[in-house]
């Protein structure tokens, strides 16, 4: 009945369509998409709402594009809404015969509202599948430089190492060695989507994945901890002040708890190197005016970007894989990324790895275009070792 209110009220609603935070588009080749009577696809996570769709291009008909674009969850009337304009844009029937795909929490929660909406049949894929599917079609149809940004730092741009003690280096040497035997290949890959948690795979070379384990503090809590401690929940307004922050006057510092003589056993940080968050107030308040809120805001995206990597390595070292892929929008901010390879470059443990961070937060969206309901009851099957056709 709520809903039905509030579709009477936004018949005759004059207030202007919210445009989205964000479109991009991918052109790809028709003959990729699995299932091509599926007009989109929508992927309603904890805090975002990601949305695809897939439009002809005119000239070229053996083309698609898929068109993209991010909203907030407060905004969701709005996404229905620019979906419906983009199906009506696009001269698409709107019957159930017509297919759309949800996936995420609130693509379950909320089917029944987009049904009604959009009056297009709905079909629900798994979270874990549709990531996993996205991660897959990307990597294996694309150059990185079409879904990566392109701001990978050159050796020479990269932070120099501090001189290790010989029996560090020594360690670094053996560590460096783990990850030699899968060079040069594509797959597999450490895939990690960064949404109000973060879902960490390992994406195979025969098409298959591997859930690994969930990072739950994640996005979710960054807005909420910012909130707290910032007094604002908005993305973009907390990563400009992160960008302009200096971590030290918050965070405890390498030079603070490790003797940084040239001779000293556990030297292996640079001395302004922010070890624990938030560190400094551990014992004690700070003194006013030696930190600002800008500095609270980078303390706030390094908390978060310190325990994700400490999980993220673990992973790469367990299952000798050098290359990670960070998809997601909580690093849409340059200084997100920024602050997680400051961390790996100067870390010894973390120095063979390669990250790359995906400019694509729809890897969901993709992966229910191209994976059905049934795929993913057959894959819910297989994780409980049950046939695909017991109940």
């Amino acid at each position: 009945a709520a809903f039905k209110i509030r579709k009477i009220i936004r018949k005759f609603d004059t207030i202007k369509m919210k445009e989205p935070i964000e479109l991009k588009s991918i052109v790809t080749e028709r003959r990729l998409l699995k299932y091509p009577e599926v007009f989109g696809s929508l992927d309603r996570g904890c805090s975002l709402t990601k949305v695809l769709y897939v439009k002809p291009v005119p000239e070229k008909p053996e083309k698609v594009s898929l068109e993209m674009a991010v909203y907030a969850n407060s905004d969701f009337e709005h996404v229905l809404d620019w979906l419906v304009a983009r199906a009506t844009e696009e001269g698409v029937t709107k019957t159930a015969r017509r297919k759309f795909r949800v996936t995420g929490v609130g693509g379950e929660k909320f089917k029944n509202e987009i049904a009604a909406t959009t009056c297009m049949g709905i079909e629900f894929v798994d979270e874990i599948m549709s990531h996993q599917t996205g991660g897959h079609f990307l990597l294996n149809n694309y150059e990185d430089d079409v879904f990566c940004y392109a701001d990978g730092r050159t050796a020479e741009e990269s932070k120099p190492p501090v001189e290790l003690p010989p029996w560090i280096a020594a360690l670094q040497s053996r560590i460096d060695e783990i990850f030699t035997s899968a060079d040069g290949h594509r797959l597999p890959v450490i895939f990690g989507f960064c949404g109000s948690g973060t879902v960490i795979n390992k994406l195979n070379e025969d098409g298959t994945a591997d859930m690994l384990g969930v990072h739950w503090f994640g996005g979710k809590s960054f807005l909420g901890l910012s909130h707290m401690l910032l007094g604002t929940n908005n993305y973009d307004e907390i990563m400009e002040l992160a960008a302009r922050g200096d971590r030290g006057n918050v965070d405890t510092q390498a030079k603070e708890m490790i003797d940084q003589d040239a001779k000293a056993e556990y030297r292996m940080l640079p001395g302004d190197f922010p070890m624990f968050p938030f560190g400094k107030s551990s014992e004690g308040a700070i003194p006013t005016g030696s930190f600002r809120r800008e500095d609270v805001a980078a303390a706030v995206v390094g908390c978060i970007v310190s325990g994700l990597l400490t999980q993220v390595a673990a992973y790469c070292k367990l299952h000798r894989i050098r290359r990670v892929y960070l998809g997601g929008n909580f690093f849409r901010a340059k200084v997100a990324r920024d602050i997680l390879r400051d961390c790996a470059e100067t870390v010894p443990t973390y120095r063979p790895l390669r990250f790359h961070f995906m400019s694509n937060g729809h890897t969901g969206c993709l992966g229910a275009l191209q994976a059905s309901a049934a795929d993913a009851a057959e894959m819910r099957a297989k994780l409980s070792s049950m046939k695909v056709d017991e109940k």
